[in-house]
């Protein structure tokens, strides 16, 4: 078989090693021709030395390895994500029967994925599709809240909660600032991650990372890490209750 050329992508200098050594030891028709820590020096290193095999990071640090690979205009490689995602994004993967390796890196399954590659060649021409799927599934960073005097643009990640006002929505972040909006809650439920968010009441959407403790009742109470407490309409308990059992 001839040899295969390797690039690694990932921030995390612990993964990138481990990679090497499996490689090394069970795998040496495939040889690391690059490395690179984020989206710009990753595509860098890409253009100037084309690989066959690619080993992506789901997350770096300036962006995603879904945006890092919407950026290059052919696909004549394979792409085995490795990554830390669970649940939705690894249906994602799922669809298009493309390889991951979930962190930290177990060398059975590392083992079992690659020679998978080296006698199943997956289509090149298939990773299209997956980009297109996870562009979708996967939310954006950042998101621009519209206010009266202009905007703003945060990460999604510091959002705690929003709540209605009317026409406008009152936008938390973990920083303790508050930021009025001027867009109606509804419009924000749309675009925010349902894996991520959820509506509680008609007035609340809560980011779920930062929920504390559920108290039980008609429809109930959340209680989120900073200490606000929230009404559950009763039509929305099932939904928030779905997340935890």
């Amino acid at each position: 078989m001839s040899n295969k050329k390797a690039t690694i992508i990932d921030d995390e200098k612990d993964s990138r090693k481990r990679i090497k050594h499996y490689l090394k030891e069970k795998f040496s028709e495939i040889k690391i021709i690059s490395e690179a820590q984020s989206v710009k020096s990753g595509l860098e290193s890409m253009i100037a030395q084309p690989p066959d095999l690619l080993f992506l990071d789901a997350h770096l640090p300036d962006g995603t390895g879904f945006e890092l690979l919407s950026q290059l205009k052919s696909f004549d490689f394979e792409v085995i994500f490795v990554t830390t995602y669970e649940k939705y994004a690894l249906e994602a993967f799922k669809c298009h029967a493309f390889s991951y390796i979930l962190k930290p890196i177990n060398q059975r399954v590392f083992n079992k994925v690659v020679g998978k590659y080296l006698n199943e060649p997956e289509k090149p021409s298939d990773v299209k599709k997956l980009i297109n799927n996870l562009l979708t599934r996967f939310q954006a960073t950042q998101i621009t809240l519209p206010s009266l005097t202009g905007f703003m643009v945060v990460k999604i990640e510091e959002i705690v909660r929003l709540q209605s006002e009317g026409s406008y929505t009152k936008v938390f972040l973990n920083s303790g600032k508050m930021i009025l909006t001027s867009k109606y809650l509804k419009e924000y439920e749309k675009v925010l991650s349902s894996e991520l968010f959820c509506r509680i009441h008609h007035s609340h959407l809560i980011n779920l990372n930062y929920m504390k403790e559920y108290i039980k009742g008609r429809g109930g109470q959340v209680i989120l890490q900073d200490g606000t407490s929230l009404n559950v309409s009763q039509n929305k308990k099932q939904e928030l209750l779905k997340f935890w059992t």
